[in-house]
């Protein structure tokens, strides 16, 4: 549902960003060591760290701020 925004952002802030897609269907293991419950999950890290998670649909604008404002921090 949300693919298409991160395929978007994903050119848009080439460079800023690096942006890795998980199947938690084929990664079990991904999903139960990050908790996630449930879909779309997107997590965003700085130097290794989980710094912000969104969880649900958002707003393309809303994504791409709060990215920015990781990247930049």
């Amino acid at each position: 549902m949300i693919a298409p925004i991160i395929d978007e952002l994903a050119q848009e802030m080439d460079g800023q960003v690096r942006f890795v897609k998980i199947n938690v269907d084929e990664n079990p293991v991904m999903s139960d060591r990050f908790k996630i419950r449930s879909i779309p999950c997107l997590l965003l890290f700085r130097g290794g760290r989980e710094v912000d998670r969104m969880v649900g649909v958002q707003s393309k604008a809303e994504i791409k701020r709060r990215l920015q404002k990781v990247a930049t921090a």
